[in-house]
């Protein structure tokens, strides 16, 4: 099957991982007031026929990544021009999500370190991961799944005594218009980031397998983190989950049963470490296949450094500090995605259903 082939419940294990890293550790559509879990609900559904569109092509054209359907579709030169922003987007991704874990990390358990410290050491790993490939990166994820799994669970079930409905009422207070708002928000971030999955090189085992673990992978993981807001909504409160750069931590801090079971929110911190880990990995991964592809190199390996420097370097002089990160994110990263994710691949979609039928009517 060649040496990027991976197995479908890998594969979806490791696509849940992706998507969960940083959505679960930061908020979530602010915009919808109270009601953005209801905002996830509906952006988990309107990502889906996104994921079908993408699969579609790459099967049409038995595309490697999203460099050849760009080529594919609109041409040699103007399909490298976009391409380019693919690399881009990769190392961005790739930097933006370092910083984030930095500065989880230095906030909550590690005030007086250097912001720089854990940038190098997740930097390095994530060059260690991305030089592995994909399968490698792919059976990581799988075996810290089931280490992450359970603990969502586990969370719920001693947060019960916390949890207040009139958190939640009414619903849909505002109108329809803020739930739409939230969920187009959601859309891009973060499920449309999940399509930098389709940058790397990759098989699967057959032609449905791309659209069964899409499916799988979007609903669960968008479901949970719908879940997980509500969760959070439901102890916190809409206005304490508003000024919380971390909600999941301060939930999970709520937890304390007498001398026995305290400082649960270590747990959280990993999970959602290892779980960004893959994010980088992926970006950064995405990026070197990207350069490779575009200077016409064999093998993405010799390159890994050099982006892991780059990535270093973006994440560290990039942003000053916490706030600018949100900012960035709420205010400009959004409209750089849809650009990206969504209406390029759209073209791409349309472009390549003409060509299909025009080659039909030449072969009649």
């Amino acid at each position: 099957m060649g040496k990027n082939y991976l197995s479908d419940s890998h594969a979806t294990r490791m696509l849940i991982l992706f998507f969960l890293g940083s959505s679960l550790a930061y908020n979530n559509a602010l915009s919808a007031g109270q009601d953005n879990w209801l905002s996830i609900v509906i952006a988990t559904f309107l990502a889906l026929p996104l994921f079908y569109m993408y699969s579609f092509m790459k099967i049409k054209i038995n595309a490697r990544h999203i460099y050849d359907i760009n080529r594919y579709t609109f041409g040699k030169y103007l399909g490298t021009f976009f391409n380019i922003f693919f690399i881009i987007s990769g190392l961005f991704l790739s930097a933006a999500i370092n910083r984030s874990y930095g500065e989880y990390l230095i906030t909550i358990s590690m005030p007086q370190t250097p912001i720089i410290v854990p940038l190098i050491i997740m930097a390095l790993l994530a060059a260690w991961g991305a030089r592995s490939g994909i399968v490698a990166l792919s059976k990581w994820g799988n075996f810290f799944f089931f280490v992450n799994a359970p603990l969502p669970t586990i969370v719920f079930i001693f947060i019960i005594p916390f949890i207040n409905i009139d958190n939640i009422l009414p619903i849909m207070y505002n109108g329809i218009t803020p739930v739409i708002k939230g969920s187009l928000y959601s859309l891009a971030l973060p499920f449309a980031e999940i399509l930098m999955f389709f940058t790397i090189t990759f098989q699967l085992q057959s032609n449905k397998s791309y659209y069964k673990i899409f499916t799988k992978s979007i609903l669960v993981s968008g479901l949970t983190l719908a879940g997980v807001t509500l969760l959070q909504i439901l102890v916190m409160g809409f206005n304490l989950y508003d000024i919380s750069f971390f909600p999941t931590h301060a939930l999970a801090s709520k937890i304390s049963i007498g001398a026995f079971i305290e400082r649960v929110e270590i747990t959280m911190l990993i999970a959602t470490s290892t779980a960004g880990y893959v994010q980088i990995c992926i970006g950064l991964l995405g990026a070197t296949v990207g350069i490779c592809d575009l200077f016409k190199l064999n093998g993405h390996e010799v390159i890994v450094m050099p982006c892991c420097l780059l990535m270093i370097n973006v994440s560290y002089f990039l942003y000053d500090n916490l706030i600018d990160l949100v900012d960035m994110y709420v205010n400009y990263w959004k409209y750089y995605i849809y650009f990206i994710c969504l209406v390029i691949p759209f073209a791409s979609f349309i472009i390549l259903l003409f060509k299909t039928k025009i080659l039909k009517k030449t072969n009649i």
